[in-house]
């Protein structure tokens, strides 16, 4: 249970003056869901050196800040109190490094244990408060929602969040700046695979691809080597359907704009998208099985 009912915890952080807010749906990268290699909490660079002035730098590679973390909606987590850090992945800004880097994640949460780090936590909204002790020190509080009431409440506080977004709030000023495309691109608020005809293949548009190229696009996207093989196939069978509908609608739309004059060429067209729709439905687990069986090394 958490360590007071959300209500109270809201007003007790909210009252004060010092603290600041920042609340956003936590993203594959965040959870390490996507499997990538940015995995923690990505904190915009001007909220990020407000709280921690000192790693603004590109005097060094990758500065950062230790502070201490209570997780109050989970007090029974293992990990409910850690020693995070803030780092400032700075690679592009520093002379005569090659990285492209120019981020602040916070990270070292304790492992698939703590609630920042479980992918069943992707999208839910989270809010972390900061304040400064009287030493200088950082330290934070954070509540990772685990209902709809739950993120009601905040969003009550702070406005409406959207996937991808986040907000500031403090008391003095509690219309914050609100922050968009957190994650860079990797879990936009648009699902993952969903793409615009410009982000499709070209070679795709008017030759279907094979089922096996979509899934090897959807694998490209959604690497997903953090999940357990069940949930990978799972997440990734979704992927691939955003990516087959996005290829059937630039293919189509032409067609379907244009018209039919014939009762029959109608026919004919959409018995033709039915068709590959089955074809699709009855090879993409297969593809996916076996594509997963070789991760595993099986």
């Amino acid at each position: 249970m958490p360590v007071m009912p959300i209500e109270e915890w809201i007003e007790e952080h909210s009252s004060e003056g010092d603290a600041i807010w920042y609340v956003k749906r936590l993203s594959g990268n965040d959870t390490g869901l996507t499997g990538g290699h940015q995995v923690g909490i990505y904190v915009p660079r001007p909220i990020a050196f407000e709280l921690f002035p000192a790693i603004d730098t590109v005097d060094k590679k990758n500065p950062r800040q230790n502070f201490d973390l209570m997780i109050d909606s989970h007090p029974a987590s293992d990990v409910s109190q850690a020693k995070v850090v803030a780092i400032y992945y700075n690679a592009r800004r520093v002379p005569g490094e090659t990285g492209t880097r120019n981020e602040v994640r916070i990270t070292r949460f304790g492992g698939r244990q703590s609630p920042f780090q479980d992918v069943d936590n992707t999208s839910a909204l989270t809010a972390l408060v900061f304040r400064a002790g009287k030493d200088g020190q950082v330290r934070a509080n954070a509540w990772v929602c685990e209902s709809v009431e739950e993120e009601d409440a905040i969003e009550g506080l702070v406005g409406p969040i959207d996937p991808g977004k986040a907000v500031r709030w403090s008391r003095q000023q509690p219309v914050g700046p609100l922050f968009g495309r957190l994650t860079r691109g990797t879990a936009p608020a648009a699902p993952v695979g969903r793409m615009s005809r410009e982000e499709i293949p070209a070679a795709w548009i008017n030759n279907f691809p094979s089922g096996q190229e979509i899934v090897d696009k959807t694998v490209e996207l959604f690497p997903g080597t953090g999940l357990d093989p069940d949930k990978r196939l799972v997440r990734r069978r979704d992927v691939e359907w955003e990516i087959f509908q996005s290829i059937e609608r630039a293919g189509s739309m032409e067609t379907v704009a244009r018209g039919f004059e014939q009762f029959e060429e109608f026919l004919k067209f959409a018995n033709s998208v039915m068709q590959r729709r089955k074809s699709r439905s009855g090879n993409s687990l297969e593809f996916h099985v076996r594509h997963i069986l070789g991760e595993e090394g099986l």
